[in-house]
């Protein structure tokens, strides 16, 4: 404050108003600079989800464990445990890390495709596949990150997560983990 300026604060029986609105529109000003930005994990607790030969087969993630405690303040849970899908609000970007581990069954599974599926005219959005090298029995790791952008179709549906191996097996350790 210049001497002028505190000289007026004197006289004013209203300057610790003053003084607090100014400090409060300052703090807003810095929040609102900050965005709205945060994550969510989701883990699947249940056993393990078997794929057919070549059947697309939704994922289902419980949300046994989640953590949630870095969520945007304006968002809510970012999984829909209801529909075993994805969240979406209009106009936000998303970015989805699925991981997981895919056995099969026996040697005929040399493949496993993963898609999320926001339904509508649009469907699949992301789709990644993964070579099963292994052979029967051994584990094989998924890791399968993307960027995307939500907007009406994501916002009204949700996009849920699908499976689809060239043999039999099976997906356990699901986990997603979710950042607006």
């Amino acid at each position: 404050l210049s001497i002028g300026s505190a000289h007026l604060l004197r006289h004013r029986q209203d300057w610790p108003r003053l003084v607090k609105d100014t400090v409060n529109a300052l703090v807003n000003a810095v929040r609102g600079m900050q965005g709205s930005t945060g994550w969510a994990e989701y883990k699947h607790g249940g056993g393990a989800q078997a794929l057919a030969a070549g059947a697309r087969t939704k994922l289902v993630v419980d949300a046994a464990e989640k953590i949630e405690s870095q969520l945007p303040a304006d968002t809510g849970p970012l999984w829909n445990t209801a529909n075993n899908t994805i969240k979406g609000r209009a106009g936000d970007a998303i970015l989805v890390k699925i991981q997981c581990t895919f056995t099969p069954d026996d040697a005929t599974a040399s493949q496993v495709d993963f898609d999320v599926d926001i339904g509508g005219a649009i469907g699949k959005v992301e789709e990644q596949v993964y070579s099963v090298t292994g052979g029967a029995g051994v584990p094989a790791p998924v890791s399968y990150t993307f960027l995307a952008y939500t907007l009406g179709t994501w916002a009204a549906n949700g996009g849920s997560i699908y499976a689809t191996a060239d043999g039999p097996g099976v997906v356990t350790n699901l986990r997603v983990v979710l950042a607006v």
